[in-house]
């Protein structure tokens, strides 16, 4: 519109003027795009290998990328920390580097780093807004208890993919849920907690009524002793998940958090038990970190083995250690849902 503050008006034919012109019928000039600004230079190919096979989730191994690009030595469980990545994604990106010769180990050591990190000075991307930061100052007294509890927990169990949770972790997580949730005099059920988030929680909500089930019972009866030390309503259970919920902690919670093993049958047995553990499953929910959609190919759990209710020992009969179990119609021997699908028992370990 002429006149208007934006509108540039009429081009007057004897000013110089950017807009270029051309005789009818002829070449029409090139123009130069602009550059957009999500453009980021390309970074190796063995690290573009791994980001193509994970398709949209490739945001997730882009963010250890950009912790890897300062150069520093890291150990994968520092990257799982600051990153928020599992430790078989981490795991696996470590392989295709290292194979790659993208990446070196320290000697002696478990720690790594790039062996050129100005390469992968682009791989940092946009992050999100960080939702409870601004939560965080108020709760100083909830910090330092949870600093002292996670220094003072039982050591991982790599058998059990166990990957510890700094206090911040907790507390942040903590945090959100008192936050998207009404806890008030309302019950959480962890489904695991080897990164005490019910503690977390129960200093955050003191209000709120926390319950654990968990396999390890070195986390439970830690749990227990710091809740007992510092007043906080928790309650511990322990259970094997792949035999079920114990009764008394089924359909009694208005909220489910879990945080279960990266892998497809871990997810579906612990999301399974937190929704046995919802009184109302239609109206209660669940709520876990994020996982990655599919885990990668080069890391498998250890198998374990499990213990029926008679007391025989008996190995997992093919896919991973976190296969669902349950009991046989004669409830004298466990069996593994793939087996129970090709009506054949896993052999017996004497």
């Amino acid at each position: 519109m002429a006149g208007h503050p934006t509108s540039p008006g009429p081009v007057d034919p004897g000013a110089d003027s950017p807009v270029a012109t051309t005789a009818p019928g002829g070449p029409v000039p090139e123009t130069r795009a602009a550059p957009r600004r999500d453009e980021r230079p390309p970074l190796p190919e063995a690290a573009e290998d791994f980001l193509r096979d994970y398709g949209p989730d490739a945001a997730r191994p882009r963010r250890v990328l950009a912790l890897l690009s300062d150069g520093r030595w890291w150990t994968a469980n520092d990257l799982v920390r600051a990153s928020g990545v599992a430790h078989a994604v981490v795991a696996s990106l470590f392989g295709a580097l290292e194979g790659a010769g993208e990446l070196e180990r320290e000697p002696g050591g478990d720690r790594r780093r790039l062996s050129s990190p100005v390469p992968y000075s682009g791989a940092a991307g946009p992050t999100l807004a960080d939702p409870v930061a601004h939560l965080l100052p108020a709760h100083s007294r909830a910090a330092e208890e949870l600093a002292r509890a996670v220094a003072e927990g039982p050591a991982s169990d790599l058998d059990l993919d166990h990957v510890s949770a700094t206090a911040e972790t907790a507390l942040r997580r903590a945090l959100f849920l008192a936050t998207r949730f009404d806890l008030r005099q309302r019950t959480l059920l962890c489904v695991g907690d080897h990164d005490l988030t019910s503690l977390a929680l129960a200093l955050v909500r003191p209000d709120a009524r926390v319950l654990v089930v968990d396999l390890d019972e070195r986390v439970l009866a830690h749990i227990d002793a710091v809740a007992d030390r510092l007043g906080l309503p928790v309650r511990t259970h322990t259970a094997d998940l792949r035999l079920g919920l114990p009764p008394s902690l089924r359909e009694g919670a208005d909220l489910v958090f879990t945080d279960p093993p990266y892998t497809p049958d871990g997810v579906d047995l612990f999301v399974r038990r937190g929704v046995e553990g919802l009184a109302d499953p239609g109206g209660g929910g669940c709520s876990w970190p994020t996982a990655p959609a599919r885990p990668r190919p080069s890391w498998r759990p250890r198998p374990r083995r499990v213990w029926c209710a008679r007391g025989c020992s008996w190995k997992p009969c093919g896919r991973t250690s976190t296969a669902t179990w349950g009991r046989s119609p004669s409830a004298r021997q466990a069996t593994c849902t793939c087996c129970v699908r090709s009506r054949a028992l896993c052999p017996p370990r004497r």
